[in-house]
């Protein structure tokens, strides 16, 4: 009796263990984008070198000034950015401009500017393909202001292999909304303003993970990122 019971008893330890590590691999499978992973990507989307929209915001202001008298004009440019031999970042960019200035009986009143981009970067922390579409206006043009002001957004897609932790590959959409940022036409930094974001990973198995915060311009290049009730500083 005891021996024919036994068989049964082993199948049902045998599919518990079973069923047990199949659990295990897939929780291992479905971890979970931390903060840290996700802010790298909006770091890099943020200041990154000549790809980020803060460089982005740099460039533009000194085109406008090179187009301040082209009243009602459109032009076009394709540009591409790579990394100075041995940097720590490498990233390799390439962006479509389209711009144009708007006046009113003549006097500048706003420079209208989008791209979009495709590009790669690697760091020590992380790798990615890249694409991004970024429009944006910048006003207070006349040379007795002292900033412009801009207004835009930004849109990055990406596919992102971590190096860190447990190394996971995961897709990402990250947008940022930016309001009344004040750019000194002197210093040539950004001094004042706000961004909000918002940051969707996915990993292999589907799931989704969602932060969104704000950045807070403080001057002197630097930038508090607030997400989660986490406070976080950056500088570029």
């Amino acid at each position: 009796m005891k021996s024919q019971m036994l068989k049964p008893v082993l199948f049902l330890m045998s599919l518990l263990v079973f069923t047990a590590c199949q659990k295990d691999k897939e929780t291992e499978n479905a971890l979970p984008i931390e903060e840290d992973e996700a802010l790298e990507v909006v770091e890099m989307a943020l200041v990154g070198d000549d790809g980020g929209m803060i460089a982005q915001v740099e460039e533009v202001a000194v085109l406008s000034a090179t187009h301040a008298t082209d009243c009602g004009l459109s032009f076009d440019s394709t540009i591409t950015r790579t990394n100075l031999p041995n940097a720590v970042r490498t990233f390799n960019y390439v962006f479509n401009w389209n711009w144009n200035l708007v006046c009113n009986n003549f006097v500048p009143e706003e420079f209208s500017f989008n791209y979009n981009m495709t590009g790669v970067y690697d760091t020590p922390r992380m790798s990615s393909d890249d694409n991004a579409e970024y429009n944006f206006v910048l006003t207070n043009l006349l040379p007795s202001q002292s900033h412009y002001t801009y207004n835009g957004s930004y849109v990055r897609n990406g596919t992102q292999v971590s190096k860190v932790r447990q190394q996971r590959s995961f897709s990402s959409v990250t947008t940022f909304n930016t309001s009344n940022l004040m750019f000194n036409k002197d210093t040539k930094m950004v001094d004042s303003g706000t961004t909000t974001f918002s940051f969707v990973g996915t990993v292999e198995d589907g799931a989704t993970y969602t932060f969104e915060g704000t950045i807070t311009y403080t001057g002197n290049k630097t930038a508090t990122i607030e997400v989660n009730g986490n406070t976080y500083e950056i500088s570029w």
